[in-house]
């Protein structure tokens, strides 16, 4: 039941995140992942001029030029939507489900919906799973690939899931950026910034 719930969640944040930003190809070849590897999210103290929010307890810092959008997706999962100002497209979204009992199968289970849902939608290519250990957090698993919005720019996302070391909140972070920038991003630097103030 607490997975289900989680799952769904998960279903609803993705399809949330590329409503009406994708090409909407039918035809595109299924996502399949990659071998096992595994790298490291190092917490950074914090970024310089940004404002500390926090999404049930789960804190992330929100640089001087975003804005912080909070939306409750449904009555255990909360989400707070980072865009810069001006911009139409968010860059950095986190969301945060409350359940009991969850454990590193759970992540595991969200993380592979994520995928395949990113993959149904015909949009997204270079799909992977990338295993990885998160400072704070432990477990948990990266999906990455490069989204092709509507008009043909492509972007590339990472979608990274894991939960708070008590096993309370699923915890999932979109990344994104220009094609070829994300490494290094000011995204990747709002998702190390991500950690339990509560």
């Amino acid at each position: 039941m607490h997975r289900m719930r989680a799952l769904k969640a998960t279903v609803a944040v993705v399809a949330l995140l590329l409503v009406a930003s994708c090409s909407g190809e039918d035809d595109a070849a299924g996502p399949e992942a990659s071998g096992p590897t595994s790298w490291d999210i190092t917490a950074v103290d914090g970024i310089d001029g940004a404002t500390r929010e926090s999404v049930d307890g789960i804190g992330i810092d929100v640089p001087a030029d975003f804005e912080g959008d909070p939306r409750q997706v449904d009555g255990t999962t909360s989400q707070l939507v980072l865009m810069r100002e001006g911009e139409e497209r968010s860059e950095v979204n986190l969301t945060v489900t409350r359940e009991d009992d969850l454990t590193d199968d759970a992540v595991t289970a969200a993380a592979g919906t994520a995928f395949a849902q990113l993959g149904a939608t015909g949009s997204a290519s270079d799909l992977e799973q990338v295993p990885l250990r998160w400072e704070g957090f432990g477990n948990a698993i990266a999906v990455r690939g490069v989204l092709t919005l509507e008009d043909g720019t492509e972007r590339d996302v990472e979608y990274v899931t894991t939960r708070d070391p008590d096993g309370t909140r699923l915890v999932a972070v979109w990344t994104e950026a220009p094609r070829g920038e994300l490494e290094g991003s000011t995204a990747q630097e709002v998702l190390r910034s991500v950690r339990v103030d509560g």
